[in-house]
């Protein structure tokens, strides 16, 4: 099967891989916040990802009363050309590569390179997970009367239903009978980026495997074939032969 950066105009806005991970100790804020020391000059630019929870307590008694609570997420190490990203959790590992996208060996040589510092950084133990996320934008023209006319996955609507496509959301998380990967699907349109004659659809793919590995082996990275090789199926079983047509062009 081909592979989408094979493609003349491949969609691909961000190809991530994902390693979720248990550690010998847990693995401290500090550790985390000085890993862009560990990836050196190249990676210079550090963003922090937090999460807010909020907390309103009401009593009979006495005012109402509201809290909030602010906790880091990742730790995001930026190269300086603008296209990987780092992100590293108490939890694991993961590499992003921006467009344009070059190859799966390409990402996956860079990731297995990064992550041998990670592990020995954080004394990684074991890798419980592993996924490939590849977000595509697959630009389609206007008027759009049938999305399945691009897409097979797409959401149908009415034969006798006049209409011009603007928005949707479709959501769909399957099982591989003949392995144990696990694919989670999101399709919606990238509304900011719509014009008159143009509809960007936001095609996301998440591909991932429940796995019990050591941190450091061979075995590890090899998982990684099956991934790509299930994504790939994914992608172009998605996809019209309309829709290749405007990735050929």
């Amino acid at each position: 099967m081909p592979d989408i950066s094979q493609l003349p105009r491949a969609p691909i806005v961000e190809a991530l891989l994902d390693i979720r991970s248990e550690h010998d100790r847990p693995i401290s804020e500090e550790v985390l916040d000085g890993f862009g020391s560990v990836l050196g000059p190249e990676f210079s630019n550090k963003l922090v990802r937090q999460s807010v929870t909020g907390n309103l307590k009401v009593d009979r008694n006495s005012a109402a009363t509201a809290s909030a609570q602010v906790s880091t997420v990742a730790y995001l190490f930026r190269s300086n050309d603008g296209k990987w990203v780092v992100q590293v959790r108490k939890d694991g590992f993961a590499l992003s590569r921006l467009a344009p996208y070059v190859s799966f060996e390409e990402l996956r040589a860079t990731a297995e390179r990064l992550w041998g510092r990670f592990a020995a950084e954080t004394k990684a133990r074991k890798v419980t997970r592993t996924a490939l996320r590849y977000i595509n934008r697959v630009v389609v023209p206007r008027p759009v009367e049938r999305l399945t006319d691009y897409f097979a996955s797409g959401p149908m609507v009415g034969e006798g239903i006049p209409h011009g496509l603007l928005n949707f959301f479709v959501h769909l998380e399957l099982s591989d009978p003949t392995s144990s990967i696990q694919t989670v699907v999101n399709m919606t349109v990238d509304t900011a980026a719509t014009t008159p004659s143009e509809l960007p659809i936001i095609f996301d793919i998440d591909v991932f495997r429940l796995t019990s590995l050591p941190a450091k082996g061979k075995d590890l990275f090899s998982q990684f074939t099956a991934l790509r090789e299930r994504k790939n199926v994914v992608f172009f079983e998605s996809l019209t032969e309309s829709a290749l047509e405007l990735l050929r062009r």
